[in-house]
């Protein structure tokens, strides 16, 4: 009788332990959940719910690509290149990926292979690797060649709100104050946008970007208007 009881009790053990244990991780919900919370902008959650994906599924690619995005995100540049490198032996194709190593490159201070690694990205990814491209001359101290590069993409972009943050940078940096307040403001308008790797914020040119750049100047205010106003030619003329 006491051998049955014992048996009994861890009959039951066993049973609650199987029912109150978590559910097995499930590699397509942290996938989503990881592309979910890196567009929201939330880069930790994102890594943390692509590491469960690939817990769950060690050879699914494209959660290890994702891992990289969000290493990236939180400026891990050897980080995001190992994923990369796992990524590509998971099977995921090197060339969706160009866009990817450039930015890894950067992180680590590598501007000549970034440039190399942006050349090479696909069209669909060409907002992406311009920005980079853009970075990395800047970097290199080509504030000129930066926003060259910003400007060939913001004509064909004018919504790429990620790229007018960048030419504010390069145009702060190399003190030019006016059209750093320009580019932020013509960034107010298009938005955030979505600057991922596998998707680019785009969309028809609704307007000539010259016109963007002067109506950014405008909406400064009071203030703003005797500031920028007389200099708005020069400011937007090399605008397109």
């Amino acid at each position: 009788m006491v051998a049955i009881g014992v048996l009994c009790l861890l009959i039951v053990g066993i049973a609650i332990a199987l029912a109150t244990r978590p559910p097995r991780p499930d590699a397509r919900r942290s996938l989503i959940d990881s592309l979910t919370t890196l567009a929201a902008g939330n880069y930790s959650a994102a890594r943390t719910n692509a590491q469960a994906a690939i817990k769950a599924a060690p050879t699914l690619g494209i959660a290890h690509a994702v891992l990289a995005r969000a290493y990236l995100e939180l400026g891990d540049g050897l980080a995001a290149e190992a994923e990369l490198a796992r990524a590509t032996d998971a099977g995921l194709p090197a060339d969706r990926l160009h866009q990817l190593q450039a930015h890894a490159r950067l992180l680590q201070d590598d501007t000549d292979g970034a440039i190399n690694e942006a050349a090479q990205a696909q069209p669909r990814y060409a907002g992406y690797a311009a920005r980079i491209q853009a970075r990395a001359l800047a970097s290199q101290g080509k504030p000129v060649e930066a926003q060259a590069v910003l400007r060939a993409l913001l004509d064909q972009m004018p919504n790429d709100g990620a790229a007018w943050t960048d030419l504010g940078r390069v145009r702060l940096t190399a003190g030019d104050v006016g059209g750093a307040s320009v580019a932020a403001g013509a960034r107010g308008d298009a938005g955030a946008g979505r600057t991922g790797g596998t998707d680019v914020a785009g969309g028809g040119r609704s307007q000539p970007l010259r016109a963007r750049c002067r109506a950014a100047v405008v909406r400064g205010g009071v203030a703003a208007r005797r500031l920028l106003s007389p200099r708005a030619d020069r400011i937007c003329g090399d605008a397109g």
